[in-house]
């Protein structure tokens, strides 16, 4: 019964962190949704900034199951990374708050965020893009040329925070038929055009 209320208090948080952003939130709305009462919330989670890290903590396990099934598919870094981009755009479909969440957060990180990010690395043996970026490098997979550290926050921007795309979409092309499914192709196709190795002379 306690463990059902404290995901109570989760799970309405993640919604109305979502929505309004933290600063906006208060204590008292998040036990209200929960259904129990802000003495509760101290009691599990100490404040709204526990709280918080906890969501957070929440969202990135979800991410975390994703990455653990492409890894146990060992099909070469460029599949690796190209399932990679396919399970970023289902996670954000079964977790649209994950989406509204990252975009708040894309201006200026909590520490909270910072550390569940971290955490949530590390569980991965450290920066996991990074780090598949370099194993592509080293098999003759991926051009030697480019600098994996920078590549992989170019990877993770383009993965990640799309919404802010999608919005900037939506102004400028009103009439559009605004679609995840054809953003996340174009970015396939920037990603591996640029990134495998030549295996011709293209100028000959």
């Amino acid at each position: 019964m306690k463990e059902d209320l404290r995901l109570s208090f989760i799970d309405a948080a993640t919604r109305l962190f979502a929505e309004e952003g933290f600063e906006k939130v208060t204590i008292r709305k998040i036990a209200s949704l929960a259904g129990g009462n802000s003495a509760m919330i101290s009691y599990y989670f100490g404040n709204k900034s526990g709280l918080y890290l906890e969501v957070l903590r929440f969202l990135f396990s979800e991410y975390d199951n994703k990455l653990k099934t492409i890894i146990l598919e060992d099909k070469g870094s460029l599949s690796e990374l190209k399932s990679f981009l396919k399970a970023i755009h289902s996670l954000y479909q079964e977790c649209p708050y994950f989406t509204s969440i990252i975009s708040h957060e894309s201006a200026n990180p909590s520490d909270e965020f910072k550390k569940a990010l971290v955490e949530h690395e590390n569980r991965h043996g450290g920066d996991y893009l990074c780090n598949l970026l370099s194993s592509g490098i080293e098999a003759g997979e991926i051009r030697s040329d480019i600098d994996p550290k920078y590549m992989a926050r170019i990877v993770s921007l383009l993965a990640n925070y799309f919404k802010i795309a999608m919005e900037l979409l939506a102004i400028m092309c009103p009439q559009c038929d605004i679609s995840t499914e054809i953003y996340f192709e174009h970015v396939s196709k920037i990603i591996f055009t640029g990134l495998a190795k030549e295996t011709t002379d293209m100028t000959s």
